[in-house]
């Protein structure tokens, strides 16, 4: 494969704006060996099947350990109208609370066509299980052990249990590798978060902006055919979802009860397929997943965001071929179901230019450290200090995640960026490859005794458009951690640690990086930070430095 060239500019890159330069205190010429991108279909994600078999469907009700009866949708593949006799496989296909939307999804369907039987089922205290409905909540993940194990010994099974499942439902399949039934064989949660707290309700401790109607979305998706008096008396069980989150914004042991258990989940061998996208919700989650459970796992990254995981999008297909290729094989033992090729494929990003990118590892090395500095160099120490602005934002689109369009010229970073502290690094001579999970080590001061810092890594064209490629958070106050808050000392220098969301980016010829500080990001955040304060940024010696994941082959 062709060799990237190295990045002009690392030893020292002149800023573009307010005197500021992205410096490096390490090499980045790893990035040198990143091999070409390909823009061909790995040969297991286009692995599919006729349908064989009709399908016959039926409600059944699925007894619990305490006697409550689960409402599931039991589909058996058929010939004439009649369930075959054989015993086969079953799939667990999207147990969560969206009954509404579940022959939408129409997973089971496919896979009973193919000869599995599956499973489709409402969670406590939704789609008519009785009960009250505490999604993620350890409950949950008890009943749904109950209904795997009660699958692996029906006479209809041959033993052999896996689950998968799409957000709410990759969620519900990863908590349940964690409780180790003993008859699920393989899993393959489809964009699925690690943490909860971290991921979506408080990133970086600040309580974020995204996907605050879902609650009830999912109450409206789950009572299609329940009577109207049924459906009120349950609102109030989905609403209390939004009073759980404000009433808990440190890190304690409700958000531990919601969160995946990584440990537990790789002590159980059972064999994964994350599925996750980089323009979706939770590609930190999928990538974390897929990190703790790395010997029994592979990862396939897709482009996208998180409703393109849903049928008629090309995105689907590729997941779902994935999907059956890697539950053939497993739960079948076909051996003409392909495994993937190497423990991680991934599109590389960006979206429009990118291509299929497989990897042994994710991510691939350690980071390379640059140093932030003004226009003297890391040897002089400068300092930048702007004004708050809370309501600042990443991008013009809804939610980022779920109507994703961070690549289209509308949402070109270069306005805002002139009102954030920049770091530039210089034009790139060849493509430049990241493949894991920036993190920035900020020296700062606040006016205030609490205070919000944004991060974003951005990718500048010759064309001086700039697009975000992932973003970090930070409240000052959780600087030790989630679980307290600490007042900061105002205008007293501190050190702050800014994780930013992994990412898998080919950095063209001819651009360059920018990193930007703030205090907002709408998109993801609410606006806390107090207007008109200010934030000092300290560079150069002993100032500020940023971890860079340059890809290492």
């Amino acid at each position: 494969m062709p060799r990237m060239g190295r990045m002009m500019g690392a030893a020292c890159a002149l800023a573009l704006v307010a005197g500021s330069a992205l410096v490096s205190s390490g090499s980045a010429d790893a990035s040198a060996s990143a091999p070409a991108v390909s823009g061909a279909t790995p040969i297991w994600l286009g692995y599919d099947r006729l349908p064989q078999y009709q399908t016959v469907s039926t409600e059944v009700r699925v007894p619990m350990r305490d006697y409550t009866q689960m409402r599931c949708t039991l589909i058996r593949p058929a010939r004439g109208g009649i369930p075959t006799s054989q015993k086969a496989p079953v799939i667990v296909a999207n147990y969560f609370a969206y009954r509404a939307l579940q022959p939408v999804i129409a997973t089971a369907d496919y896979f009973a066509q193919r000869g599995y039987v599956s499973l489709s089922c409402s969670p406590r205290g939704s789609g008519g299980t009785a009960g009250t409905w505490r999604p993620f909540e350890a409950q949950e993940a008890r009943d749904n052990y109950d209904l795997i194990e009660w699958a692996g010994v029906q006479s209809w099974s041959n033993g052999n249990v896996g689950q998968t499942g799409i957000s709410y439902g990759g969620i519900s399949t990863m908590k349940a590798v964690a409780t180790n039934p003993p008859h699920l064989k393989a899993a393959v949660p489809v964009v699925a978060y690690q943490d909860l707290y971290r991921e979506m309700v408080y990133p970086g401790g600040v309580r974020g902006t995204t996907l605050r109607w879902w609650p009830y979305f999912t109450w409206g998706t789950s009572i299609p055919d329940q009577g109207p008096d049924v459906s009120l008396a349950t609102l109030p069980q989905y609403a209390d979802f939004e009073t759980r989150a404000a009433s808990h914004p440190l890190y304690d042991s409700y958000w531990k009860s919601l969160a995946v258990d990584i440990g537990a989940a790789n002590k159980t061998k059972i064999p994964i397929l994350h599925i996750g996208g980089w323009n979706d919700l939770f590609p930190e989650g999928t990538v974390r997943n897929f990190q703790g459970t790395k010997d029994q796992s592979y990862l396939l990254m897709l482009p996208g965001a998180h409703a393109e995981f849903l049928p008629g999008v090309p995105q689907f297909d590729a997941a779902q071929r994935g999907t059956l290729a890697f539950f053939d094989r497993i739960l079948m033992g076909r051996q003409d179901a392909p495994l993937p090729g190497s423990k991680v494929t991934s599109w590389m990003m960006p979206r429009g230019t990118g291509g299929w990118f497989e990897m042994n590892d994710f991510p691939t090395g350690k980071p390379s450290v640059l140093a932030l500095a003004g226009p003297q160099g890391a040897a002089v120490a400068t300092q930048f200090t702007y004004t708050a602005n809370p309501f600042d934002n990443g991008c013009a689109c809804l939610e980022h995640g779920l109507y994703n369009s961070t690549e289209y010229p509308l949402n070109s970073q270069a306005i805002q960026d002139t009102q954030r502290v920049q770091f530039n690094g210089g034009p790139s001579a060849g493509d430049v490859v990241l493949a894991g999970a920036p993190v920035a080590h900020l020296k700062a001061a606040f006016s205030t005794p609490d205070g919000v810092l944004v991060v974003r890594l951005e990718d500048v064209g010759p064309d001086g458009n700039s697009t975000v490629i992932t973003t970090g958070w930070l409240r000052a106050s959780h600087r030790f951690g989630h679980g307290s808050a600490v007042p900061v000392s105002p205008g007293q220098a501190a050190d702050y640690t800014v994780e930013l969301w992994p990412t898998h980016w080919r950095l063209a010829a001819g651009h360059a990086f920018r990193i930007t500080i703030s205090s907002g990001d709408l998109q993801h955040i609410e606006p806390v930070a107090a207007p008109g304060s200010t934030v000092t940024i300290f560079a150069g010696l002993n100032g500020s430095t940023f971890d860079m994941p340059f890809y290492q082959g």
